[in-house]
């Protein structure tokens, strides 16, 4: 049985109907993550899985040959209830699991409350209370071991500031990305000279901060910008700021805000305007 979402898709004399999901145990459950979903994107679609099926056991196909060139075990330590078997090959997933069992393709990857309200990218606007409730889940999600030291070295002495920018080749496709004056002009609202951590996806954002911004610009100290397990330690590193600026629409920074313990406070720089190329998405 396979459907996108928190949504069962039935077919009735030709017409599709939509059927909501709602909440139910199952023993056994298959997820699958399309190649081109990022790190953010999965996390969120795994943790949905998770509190909606409450499963005693999940296979997951995990590509690791794409977008994320990584596999899920060589990022992730966890202590999840549920036992989580990885398959990196599409046709060892298919194999691993039956015709009976409930499979889900392309799950919904904001954040959703057990009676389908979205916590998708409101951050330090949702209820302190609804926080410290589906916060809890994230706790069983841990870097690798291998990834903990790199961490520790990069994590600032001194308070600090997160920062991610998303700006990149792929999201100026669909005119997502912001002008960088936004996001110094957020920085010395906040701070003048403090210290900020960034993360990027190009070095050429860390080199213009530098020149613009009179404070302190950390990164990780020689990032590979391509990697998935440097990709894993800015984000844990992030997760330990108290404040924090996102690039809007984007799931990395808010994965970062549920990983920690209490709530971040903050700033998102974008806005829904550049959301999406409609001319672009028409063309493909």
């Amino acid at each position: 049985m396979y459907f996108k979402g928190l949504n069962k898709l039935y077919k009735f004399f030709g017409i599709k109907v939509r059927i909501k999901v709602r909440p139910k145990h199952y023993k056994k459950i298959g997820l699958i993550f399309d190649s081109k979903q990022g790190i953010g994107n999965r996390i969120f679609g795994l943790i949905n899985a998770l509190n909606y099926f409450t499963p005693d056991e999940m296979d997951i196909f995990w590509d690791d040959k794409d977008w994320v060139s990584a596999k899920f075990y060589d990022l992730f330590d966890v202590s999840f209830k549920t036992k989580i078997n990885e398959y990196n090959d599409r046709e060892n997933f298919d194999k691993a699991t039956t015709k009976d069992d409930l499979i889900i393709e392309e799950m919904d990857v904001g954040l959703k409350e057990l009676n389908g309200k979205s916590l998708g990218l409101k951050y330090d606007n949702i209820n302190k209370n609804t926080f410290l409730k589906y916060q809890k889940i994230f706790q069983c999600l841990k870097p690798k071991a291998e990834l903990i030291e790199k961490i520790n070295q990069n994590t600032p002495k001194n308070d600090f500031i997160a920062l991610q920018i998303r700006n990149s080749y792929d999201w100026q496709d669909f005119g997502r990305n912001e002008d960088l004056s936004l996001f110094v002009s957020a920085m010395n609202k906040i701070s003048e000279n403090g210290t900020f951590y960034l993360s990027a996806m190009d070095e050429k954002i860390g080199d213009y901060l530098k020149r613009e911004y009179i404070g302190e610009i950390l990164q990780l100290q020689n990032k590979n910008y391509k990697s998935m397990k440097d990709a894993v330690c800015d984000l844990y590193i992030m997760a330990k700021a108290s404040k924090a600026i996102y690039s809007f629409g984007s799931t990395f920074g808010e994965l970062a805000f549920w990983l920690r313990k209490d709530m971040q406070k903050v700033t998102i720089v974008g806005t829904q305007k550049k959301w999406i190329n409609k001319n672009k998405l028409k063309k493909q």
